[in-house]
């Protein structure tokens, strides 16, 4: 039997299976999920990103990081993205996330760098703060990493 004939095209392909458990792996971690390049865009992400947005994959494929974080804060999780990519190793931030109807919720982001195909990237880990509201929550970068 000819098993290439029995998959489909996409399953053909060199990479598919690598492409398939990495969408797994991502749909599996627990939290919010984004990589993005040294300038913000967004690469790649999970779907509790879009749940905890409110936002359709192609409206978050049109935005970078910062359009999904409080503008009180965004200056603070650029420079712990910087951060994290300068120095390696892993930093934290208390920041408020821009959730659906445009209300900011308090949440630890943990940045990690990352390189992809040669290029300079960080991931992001992001959870909510419960039984806090942002009023509650100062942006606070947190020291991380090496």
């Amino acid at each position: 039997m000819d098993t290439k004939r029995s998959l489909p095209r996409d399953a053909q392909s060199p990479g598919a299976g690598e492409r398939e458990f990495s969408r797994a792996l991502l749909e599996s971690l627990p939290d919010v999920f984004f990589l993005a390049s040294r300038d913000g865009a967004l690469l790649r992400w999970n779907t509790k990103l879009l749940d905890a947005t409110g936002l359709s994959a192609t409206q978050v494929a049109a935005l970078g990081v910062a359009d999904l974080i409080d503008p009180q804060d965004r200056a603070t999780v650029d420079a712990a993205m910087r951060a994290a990519i300068d120095r390696g190793g892993t930093v934290s931030v208390e920041a408020r996330m821009i959730g659906p109807a445009g209300v900011a919720r308090a949440c630890l982001i943990d940045l990690r760098a990352h390189r992809l195909a040669g290029k300079e990237c960080v991931m992001g880990f992001g959870r909510g703060l419960s039984g806090r509201t942002s009023a509650d929550v100062p942006t606070v970068a947190l020291a991380g990493g090496s």
